[in-house]
């Protein structure tokens, strides 16, 4: 079992789950989402809670999925995955710092 990706496993929902969760209080509070990529993925620039928290879900399944998947068969892809994972989480949790500060 790779450590990494058990570790990004592990941490990434979390601060997923805290960036979606200020993200929509700023949407809430009158905010729009800046981000063009974010944009097209949500289909507007002020999405619903049910559409982050959705989207959000998709993306974590398919993320962790296909890493575990590639992970099992590959050792060194799991750990260059895990830290993906790990860097991802970190983004995330700045995201979430940023937006909390912001509301």
């Amino acid at each position: 079992m790779n450590i990494l990706l058990l570790a990004a496993s592990l941490v990434l929902p979390i601060a997923m789950v805290a960036d979606g969760l200020t993200s929509v209080e700023l949407f809430k509070a009158g905010s729009h989402e800046t981000d063009l990529l974010m944009v097209k993925i949500y289909g507007t620039n002020r999405p619903s809670a049910k559409r982050v928290y959705l989207t959000g879900l998709i993306a974590l399944v398919v993320e962790l999925g296909v890493a575990w998947a590639i992970g099992v068969h590959h050792p060194v892809a799991a750990d260059v995955l895990g830290c993906l994972g790990l860097g991802q989480a970190v983004a995330h949790t700045y995201c979430a710092v940023h937006n909390f500060k912001l509301l």
